[in-house]
């Protein structure tokens, strides 16, 4: 459970987590107690943030420009599956399994500072409130096509050994119970 207030992850600066110009994808579940702002994925200086600010989902990169966003009314005490993702140059963000944004994505995302989970440091109010599970980070592919308009929501959480071939490129796997 995230408070809202001090809970958050932070891992290691890695390259992991610097797509560059590859396909890259963050597959979550949220289930907010406040939908205010919660941050789900944030590489400080140049990174990729992804994160949602009380209305719209976003896809920027930290400190400098909006990659794509798309407007989505979120109920709280309720689990939502979110998928933010890039296939070639195309960028999406799925909500419950339908497209709420697509764009050209192609910024070369190099930067390897810090990586947190649930806050975006120097930003007050984007702590998460609530619960997220079945957090996977995918650098090299997706398992989601951002080019399509609809995606099938998985109703089982993410694992390795699934025989898929996104294995090899998933870098984080965090599912978590209460």
């Amino acid at each position: 459970y995230f408070d809202g207030t001090t809970d958050y992850l932070i891992g290691p600066a890695s390259y992991d987590f610097a797509p560059g110009t590859s396909d890259y994808m963050l597959e979550l579940w949220w289930y907010p107690d406040d939908i205010s702002t919660s941050s789900f994925f944030n590489i400080e200086t140049g990174g990729l943030v992804l994160y949602y600010d009380g209305s719209t989902f976003r896809m920027d990169t930290r400190g400098g420009s909006n990659l794509i966003n798309g407007t989505q009314a979120v109920p709280s005490h309720s689990w939502h599956h979110i998928v933010f993702c890039r296939s070639g140059t195309t960028g999406a963000i799925f909500y419950d399994g339908a497209r709420i944004a697509t764009g050209t994505v192609s910024t070369d995302l190099t930067a390897t500072a810090e990586m947190q989970i649930g806050n975006i440091s120097g930003l007050g109010g984007y702590d998460v409130n609530g619960y997220l599970a079945g957090w996977r980070w995918m650098n090299g592919s997706s398992a989601f096509d951002a080019t399509s308009s609809t995606i099938t929501v998985p109703t089982i959480p993410p694992r390795l050994n699934a025989n898929t071939s996104h294995d090899a490129n998933t870098k984080l796997l965090l599912n978590f119970t209460n």
